[in-house]
């Protein structure tokens, strides 16, 4: 356990444990105060003794809830940095996971939408056509009656009857397939929650591969910027025994890490200056 790790599980501790004693604490410092405004006995004593508590533990809450922000900030780094690469490694690996479920899924969905509406409109085209036989049956009838052909009339009639009979069972089966379908929407509307599930996944997924490769390349940039800022320092120590001006006193280097400051400015650039010695410039 790193040094920032023990001290915020002891911050915590100590929180939860102000936390726990504040309202017994509160109790005593109210009636302390009340037993105060109350006197009437000459210039009673200000309570500090029951009152002081209550707002020093009050102030020790604030700080430790700022102590504990930052530390876990620099928990948050350490641990980001040390798994950085194992963390890119395995998430990657979820994420082809998730990418293969999702394709699934997807075919799957596909599938089943493609076979709901061949089954409709197969039967939709039956039940069109049944219809139009029927209607055609039915102007023949009525061509023969009109016309008081009772050959053609008889023919014509049983023709209807058969046309109308096929129409009524295209009617049930259709009836059967919209049903059907209605139990394949059901079947969709189920793979799409799965797959907008599973896309939600993803999506986590990618941001966390996205935080492990910011830690990774924040590091090798944190360690880069102090890097250069060596080197810079080197060359100011050399300028300034030269007698020469500062070439670097614009330098400025943003950082990521919030173990220090967010930069390192020129001012920093003239610490490390300072601790440079001739023989360090002259060792290479």
């Amino acid at each position: 356990m790193s040094t920032n790790s023990s001290a915020l599980k002891q911050c915590q501790a100590e929180l939860e444990s102000l936390k726990k004693e504040l309202p017994r604490l509160k109790a005593v410092s109210d009636e302390a105060a009340k037993n105060f405004s109350n006197s009437r006995q000459g210039r009673p004593v200000y309570p500090r003794d029951q009152i002081g508590p209550y707002s020093n533990a009050k102030a020790r809450i604030d700080e430790l809830s700022r102590e504990i922000a930052k530390l876990q900030g620099l928990v948050n780094w350490e641990e980001g940095v040390k798994s950085a690469s194992e963390d890119v490694r395995l998430t990657r690996k979820n994420i082809a996971k998730a990418e293969s479920e999702i394709k699934t899924l997807r075919d799957k969905r596909e599938t089943l939408e493609s076979k709901r509406a061949a089954l409709i409109a197969k039967h939709e085209r039956e039940f069109k056509a049944a219809e139009h036989d029927e209607h055609e049956a039915a102007q023949a009838y009525a061509k023969a009656i009109g016309e008081n052909d009772s050959g053609g009339e008889s023919k014509a009639e049983g023709l209807l009857e058969k046309a109308s009979r096929a129409l009524a069972v295209i009617k049930q089966t259709l009836q059967g397939a919209n049903t059907v379908s209605s139990a394949l929407s059901g079947q969709l509307a189920e793979l799409d929650d799965a797959i907008q599930l599973k896309q939600s996944e993803l999506d986590s997924l990618n941001s966390k591969v996205l935080q492990a490769a910011r830690f990774y390349w924040a590091d090798r940039f944190e360690k880069a910027a102090h890097e250069l800022a060596t080197l810079a320092a080197h060359v100011a120590a050399a300028e300034k025994l030269l007698g020469y001006g500062d070439s670097l006193s614009d330098f400025y280097i943003p950082t990521v890490s919030p173990v220090k400051g967010r930069f390192i400015s020129h001012r920093r650039l003239l610490e490390r200056r300072s601790n440079i010695t001739l023989e360090q410039l002259t060792d290479i």
